[in-house]
């Protein structure tokens, strides 16, 4: 009976996005509130075999700095843009910069398929499904080396490394978003709250329709979900979803497998 062998490799992404380092800070002016520092990125791959090897590098592929092996979500990107907020009313005090962009070098002997699958884990426990503070990954081909290779779907889909001799290698870039709201400002390129929650002056109300997103994005069901009638502003929603994101950081996980089809 032929034997059918699957290689796994597991990629564990742990971030740590907010543990409070020293004064750095979110806040709203006038209205503090302690929301962001960076995390790391940990790797493990099962690779005894040695015919599958999985690596967190830059997008070079060559081995990375710690700060290249985090993910943050942090301030924007140098330089801000200031014509998008005028005053900014929310603003932070000593943050790193967003990195939310990471690439994985998957490395093999031979010819294969690899379905992709990811999980985000808290205290051990799935909240893919649940968890809305944050978008992705998203999947894409930086490079190959050595081998053809293509990605069926750049969400989830299979990994196929075609036409390896010796050793050949395919660079993945992986991609988190912040939630696709906040991507309304600027033609969708300014992700960052910084930019949306400028975009709005501190005490306008939210209308039915942000609302509704507002309350898909921090989770807020049945008797807490916010209505038109609760008077919500984008000073209320800014707090809410940072301090939502500070909460959920602590013990946050992301898993991604490659794990090999056979016929």
């Amino acid at each position: 009976m032929k034997r059918k062998v699957i290689f796994t490799s597991l990629v564990l992404l742990c971030m740590m996005l907010i543990v409070g380092v020293g004064f750095s800070f979110w806040y709203v002016k006038n209205d503090p509130v302690t929301v962001t520092s960076p995390g790391n990125v940990i790797a493990y791959g099962v690779v005894d075999n040695g015919v599958l090897q999985v690596d967190i590098v830059n997008s070079s592929g060559v081995s990375t700095s710690e700060s290249e092996r985090k993910v943050v979500f942090g301030k924007p990107k140098s330089p801000i843009d200031a014509t998008t907020v005028t005053p900014p009313w929310l603003v932070f005090n000593d943050i790193l910069e967003e990195h939310l962009t990471i690439y994985i070098k998957v490395t093999v002997t031979y010819d294969g398929m690899f379905e992709i699958e990811d999980d985000i884990l808290r205290s051990g426990a799935s909240v893919k499904n649940d968890l809305k503070l944050f978008d992705g990954p998203g999947f894409s081909i930086e490079s190959r080396a050595g081998c053809d290779a293509d990605l069926d779907d750049p969400r989830d889909g299979v990994l196929h490394i075609y036409n390896v001799n010796t050793e050949g290698s395919v660079i993945l870039k992986v991609t988190y978003k912040w939630p696709e709201l906040f991507g309304v400002i600027n033609d969708n390129a300014n992700y960052n709250p910084y930019y949306y929650f400028n975009g709005h002056q501190k005490g306008d109300l939210l209308d039915a329709t942000t609302i509704g997103k507002a309350n898909q994005i921090l989770g807020l069901t049945g008797g807490e979900a916010w209505t038109t009638d609760t008077d919500k502003t984008y000073a209320d929603f800014a707090v809410a979803y940072l301090t939502k994101l500070h909460e959920v950081s602590q013990d946050i996980v992301f898993k991604i497998t490659f794990t090999e089809v056979t016929s």
